[in-house]
């Protein structure tokens, strides 16, 4: 394997060997040791772009995805705000994530869409 990129100040190296490419980086939990895992070429040439740092190179190298730009929680948040429905199947997790104030609100957004949804049943059947 050849080193193609060494990044000091991140303690990572980047490998290739034929057409495959790999990542070493040191794991600092007892023993301390480097690990080598492989990793894919467009993965490597975004991170050599300056598109992503070595901290998501490295969360690539393991689950194969790219750290996403949100948390979870938020991620919730925005889906919830989308589809208010959502909120009457699980209202104690929606109650987690919200203040009281804006729980209210789903709530009564929740409803709204509910019977909307309801009336939409009624008028198609009615045309039936």
């Amino acid at each position: 394997m050849k080193v193609i990129y060494e990044n000091i100040q991140d303690q990572i190296k980047i490998l290739k060997a034929d057409e495959d490419y790999y990542v070493r980086f040191i794991v600092w939990r007892m023993p301390i040791h480097e690990e080598t895992v492989p990793i894919e070429k467009q993965a490597v040439d975004a991170y050599l772009q300056g598109q992503h740092t070595a901290d998501e190179l490295l969360y690539y190298a393991d689950f194969g995805i790219w750290k996403p730009d949100k948390s979870p929680i938020q991620t919730n948040r925005d889906f919830l705000e989308k589809f208010p429905e959502f909120v009457l199947i699980a209202p104690e997790n929606a109650q987690k994530i919200f203040s009281k104030a804006e729980y209210k609100k789903l709530v009564k957004r929740a409803h709204r869409e509910k019977r909307k949804e309801n009336w939409l049943k009624v008028f198609h059947l009615m045309k039936k």
